[in-house]
């Protein structure tokens, strides 16, 4: 888990570098492993138009010109076979055979499009081609410092061990950063793949499950919490189990069971219990300054008001309610009848979520 972690907490962190000091592509092209492609300037739709037409008319004018000269031809060939010693007929007969291979020759022969341009059309087309050519030089030169940025980070021990890599050879020749990172994703979980795998999917939970706010700021605590519930979700892991779904299910299909519902109306209910599951457990695993406000939620629920006294989605509500909470500040005299009235509350906690993350894990 830890080393999950890390790595897509260092992809961010490289991410957000790369788009500060190389541009939004090479960014893009970092977070989403897919390479930027620069679009080539289309020429305009009169000049396309005006070349079509120009292609048309020279391919009629020279059609027609080589049927005129192959009936010649064919005349010339007549005559010789009746006078097969006029030498004349024989050398005419050469020059047009030349002249039809030459008429083929340019009826093949693409006409340049640039040559259907007015003056003003070609300047903003040069224009643009050199904006194009300029890009697309930046983008490899840029392309190329992100890479020796990333090896440069590499520690003696990692790089020895891309290169040994049967793909090393055509990264580094290409200097491609994309393919560059991915290798190192796959050398440093390398590194993980002889732990028993039962052993690692207890730690992806119990990073997710035990991960607490302590110090963080809410934004910081939420991007932990969310790096660690995509790791779960990549191992195959669900936030749900078979009372919630059916919980869920009575709320918007009263009298219908999950299992009897259609797959869309099921996808939506898994995901009310996915979100509804997360934004309890960022809230209740943020800061003790929170107390007030976890304390809220679960007397609002007991007086009743079941379908709003918890948060709802862990990115929007949830965040939302930690961000305007202000605490209460509570006169000394109240202390003691207050920490008396929620002594005990820590050790069952732990069970139970013990018991839910085996519940979701599908470790009976």
């Amino acid at each position: 888990m830890e080393t999950s972690y890390k790595l897509r907490k260092t992809s961010k962190a490289v991410a957000i570098y790369i788009g500060r000091h190389f541009g939004d592509e090479l960014q893009k092209e970092f977070e989403f492993s897919k390479k930027t492609v620069c679009q080539v300037p289309a020429y305009d739709a009169a000049v396309v138009t005006r070349h079509a037409l120009q292609v048309a008319a020279d391919t009629a004018r020279l059609t027609v010109h080589i049927a005129s000269l192959q009936d010649r031809q064919v005349a010339i060939v007549a005559a010789i076979v009746a006078d097969a010693a006029n030498l004349d007929l024989v050398t005419k007969k050469i020059e047009i055979e030349e002249k039809i291979a030459s008429s083929q020759d340019r009826l093949l022969e693409a006409i340049d499009i640039d040559k259907c341009m007015t003056g003003e059309e070609a300047k903003l087309w040069d224009s643009a081609h050199r904006s194009y050519r300029e890009d697309e030089q930046k983008l490899i030169k840029d392309s190329g410092k992100v890479y020796a940025l990333i090896l440069g980070q590499c520690t003696q021990t990692l790089l020895e061990a891309l290169q040994e890599d049967a793909d090393w050879d055509d990264i580094s020749m290409k200097c491609d950063h994309i393919e560059l990172y991915k290798l190192i994703e796959k050398c440093v979980l390398k590194q993980t793949s002889s732990k028993y795998p039962y052993l690692t999917l207890i730690e992806e939970l119990r990073g997710l499950l035990n991960y607490v706010q302590g110090d963080q700021t809410s934004i910081v605590y939420y991007e932990g919490m969310s790096n660690r519930t995509a790791i779960c979700e990549k191992a195959g892991m669900v936030f749900h189990v078979p009372d919630l779904l059916d919980l869920e299910s009575e709320v918007l299909h009263p009298g219908r069971k999950y299992d009897a519902l259609q797959p869309d109306e099921q996808a939506k209910i898994c995901t009310i219990v996915q979100d509804k599951f997360l934004g309890t457990l960022l809230l209740e695993m943020s800061d003790k300054k929170h107390d007030q406000l976890k304390d809220d939620c679960r007397n609002r629920y007991s007086s009743g008001d079941k379908n709003n006294a918890f948060p709802k989605t862990p990115d929007g509500e949830a965040m939302q309610r930690m961000q305007d909470f202000r605490r209460i500040v509570i006169p000394d005299k109240t202390a003691v009848a207050q920490c008396t009235a929620f002594a005990g509350k820590g050790g069952k906690t732990s069970k139970k979520s013990g018991r839910i993350c085996l519940l979701m894990s599908g470790l009976h």
